[in-house]
């Protein structure tokens, strides 16, 4: 085959091989193999007739409800019920196809849409294949993309454009298709690279089978780091998705906890070099967390056991988050009491996060961690439970007591407020006084006369009490003689600028108009010569 930088649309799409026949068959049952349906018909109280995907009819079910689910007795996989009112189901996934072309492996991005549908008591199953995408690896290991354009009105004539896809919309965000999950049909993939030096040794068949990949990227991965091939091959394919996904720049599995991009051998890897430590790891498929608490487990003397290894990393990640540096008991101790503590902790984690909390309780309560009585109870939901009802009761206590000293606080403060304006108020008057034709100026004695000011008048010089117990405002309120006891307009002056008028406002806050201007333009004056007689005298 001729190598060609170049090569157009047409030329790509001519040269597309069909589906192979088994291509729909490894979709059913690898791709979808979880999502299997029983529609549910209401035949009674309580009583239901099942309609499975498998084909089963008549299959009788008492008490269940949609959403639930349940094992096939013809067919024996687990299925999902859903209510006859819902007939039709369509489940999404994105797949890989892989081929080869006169200039380059060609792979086929697509959606395969997995139809599930109800009618006539049947349930009838098929797939849309949608393609989406092509990615072309040149022979020179160029890569190069292409995606298809729908053409309006043609909409059912898609065109393959050079360039890169738009991004698909997904559940919060949206990504470009080939950095979502993809199943890459693996079945043509050896007999495809067995004659290609560069790739026939990539073990892409097996990674295709036990993890999601791009097919392009992983070569590109291989060709930088034949290690993958090392990983595949021993059977550790979870440390070996790691490893790609390393390589592809996921930089959460590189770095100090994820994996060595540069190791040269297993042990610079994951740290593996005893013999029956690898056996052991690859029996398991440890991934990188799981082989380093192993080897920790293995150096403290531990009974190694999968649960067990799980069970640490768990109490890793939750310790992290958790602080469990106040924990006395080694990982395999904690274990062994958890699983005493088992049927009310199915789940692991559930069980670490609550100890950890239970730990932080015990330690604020001031108890002896050093007590197997506080470290391993004998019913720790129970314990838990009424741990946290005790720091809850020690909170509402010391709650109560911070309100009552800042309730304390407050009326100590209020008093020194009081004290301040009632001082204040006989010089402010001397200063301040003034009526002229209907009109007069008064001037408050409390903190409560000005917040009742607010209250009465829809605006917020309530909040300027602080500002007139520390000097920094001056307010008045201006009333009409007849009614020296009903709100007309309030007034703020700055004492620290010859006590100028700073603003007037009446009920909620709107403007005075030309008698109260006029008003308060004499009262000025008035303050200004008797602020100059005052000066005359100091």
């Amino acid at each position: 085959m001729s190598k060609r930088a170049q090569y157009s649309s047409a030329e790509l799409q001519a040269v597309a091989e069909a589906l192979p026949p088994k291509f729909c068959e490894w979709l059913r049952n690898e791709v979808f193999a979880n999502r299997r349906y029983m529609f549910i018909h209401r035949i009674g109280r309580g009583k239901y007739q099942g309609y499975c995907s498998c084909g089963a009819a008549d299959i009788q079910l008492e008490k269940v409800k949609a959403g639930q689910y349940t094992k096939c007795p013809v067919c024996g996989k687990t299925v999902r019920l859903r209510s006859e009112n819902h007939p039709y189901i369509q489940d999404t996934d994105y797949v890989a196809y892989v081929q080869k072309t006169p200039w380059g492996y060609l792979s086929r991005l697509a959606y395969a849409d997995f139809e599930t549908s109800f009618s006539n008591n049947q349930v009838k199953e098929r797939f849309r294949i949608n393609e989406k995408q092509w990615d072309v690896l040149d022979w020179d290991g160029k890569e190069r993309q292409y995606h298809f354009s729908f053409t309006y009105p043609y909409r059912d004539k898609p065109n393959l454009i050079r360039g890169r896809a738009p991004k698909a919309y997904g559940f919060y965000n949206s990504v470009y298709l080939e950095e979502r999950s993809i199943w890459t049909y693996p079945h043509n993939l050896k007999a495809l690279f067995k004659d290609d030096a560069k790739y026939k040794y990539s073990q892409i068949d097996l990674a295709a089978k036990h993890f999601w990949l791009n097919p392009i990227e992983y070569l590109l991965a291989y060709r930088s780091a034949p290690q993958l091939e090392l990983l595949i091959k021993m059977g550790l394919y979870r440390l070996g998705h790691e490893y790609y996904l390393a390589k592809r720049g996921w930089y959460t599995y590189e770095g100090k906890f994820g994996v060595k991009l540069h190791a040269k051998n297993l042990y610079e890897l994951c740290g593996l070099k005893d013999k029956q430590d690898i056996v052991y790891c690859i029996k398991h498929n440890f991934d990188k967390e799981e082989i380093e608490a192993y080897l920790k487990l293995k150096e403290e003397g531990a009974k190694i056991m999968p649960s067990l290894v799980q069970f640490s990393v768990a109490a890793l990640h939750v310790r992290s988050r958790q602080g469990f540096r106040n924990n006395t008991l080694s990982i395999q101790n904690l274990y062994r009491y958890y699983l005493t503590q088992k049927k009310q902790y199915p789940i692991a984690i559930n069980f670490l996060g609550d100890y950890g909390d239970y730990l932080r309780w015990c330690v604020d309560l001031r108890r002896d961690l050093r007590d197997t009585k506080n470290t391993k109870p004998k019913d720790f939901k129970y314990a838990h439970d009424m741990t946290l009802r005790e720091i809850e009761e020690q909170q509402r206590i010391a709650q109560a007591k911070a309100d009552k000293r800042r309730r304390a606080e407050q009326r100590k403060l209020e008093k020194k407020k009081k004290e301040i304006l009632q001082n204040l108020a006989p010089h402010y008057s001397e200063l301040l006084d003034f009526s002229v034709k209907g009109m007069c100026i008064v001037v408050p004695t409390s903190p409560e006369e000005i917040r009742k000011e607010g209250e009465l008048q829809g605006h917020c010089v309530g909040t300027y009490v602080d500002r007139v117990a520390n000097g920094s405002s001056v307010i008045v309120f201006l009333r009409q003689s007849e009614a020296k006891d009903v709100p007309y307009y309030t007034i703020e002056l700055d004492p620290l600028n010859d006590f100028k008028l700073v603003q007037c406002r009446g009920r909620h806050n709107c403007g005075y108009g030309d008698e109260v201007a006029k008003f308060l333009q004499q009262w000025q004056s008035a303050i200004q010569e008797r602020l100059i007689k005052v000066k005359k005298i100091a």
